[in-house]
């Protein structure tokens, strides 16, 4: 499934995460359509999906890229009368632990697939790993980040965002064939 792709990729950077910083949120996962949500969560971690397509494979096996992006906000703390600060004083700098965090977590930049049931409300449960290849699971890869400040349009809202592209295979059903 399609979804195992991404899911494995946000499972493996949310357990890195955890390691390098327990305090970080973890949000999960969005369309990109849905962001900016109504209330974001200061601080915390969303990975929205932008696109996917086709990058190869075999008519029976294909390997899709998604591009993502992890999204964050921070509002700061208000800076003083009469002081000059970056930023509502700390925003710039949490916002730079946040991106080394992310960066740190998406080492080696690559992890076994998992595979994922999905029900018919949505809720998601791990199956097991995929394991068509000889000698070990299949791999979900992704590029480094790249990190870069925005703004919506329409709400307003000032967040980080850093974009990574996350490729795997998916497999068609044998049920089809």
């Amino acid at each position: 499934m399609l979804v195992s792709v991404i899911d494995s990729f946000y499972t493996y950077v949310a357990t890195q995460m955890a390691t390098i910083d327990p305090t970080q949120k973890m949000a999960g996962i969005i369309s990109a359509r849905d962001w900016p949500l109504t209330a974001p969560i200061e601080g915390a971690l969303y990975l929205a999906v932008l696109a996917h397509r086709p990058v190869g494979g075999t008519e029976s096996q294909i390997a899709y890229a998604f591009t993502c992006q992890w999204l964050w906000f921070l509002r700061g703390t208000n800076i003083g009368v009469g002081q000059q600060a970056e930023d509502r004083g700390d925003r710039y700098r949490r916002s730079m632990v946040i991106a080394t965090n992310i960066r740190n977590a998406h080492y080696p930049g690559f992890c076994s697939k998992r595979d994922f049931a999905v029900d018919g409300t949505g809720n998601i449960t791990q199956t097991g790993y995929t394991s068509y290849l000889v000698g070990g699971a299949e791999s979900v890869r992704w590029t480094r980040p790249a990190f870069a400040p925005r703004q919506d349009d329409a709400s307003g809202l000032l967040y980080e965002a850093a974009t990574t592209v996350v490729t795997g295979m998916d497999d068609v059903l044998t049920a089809i064939a």
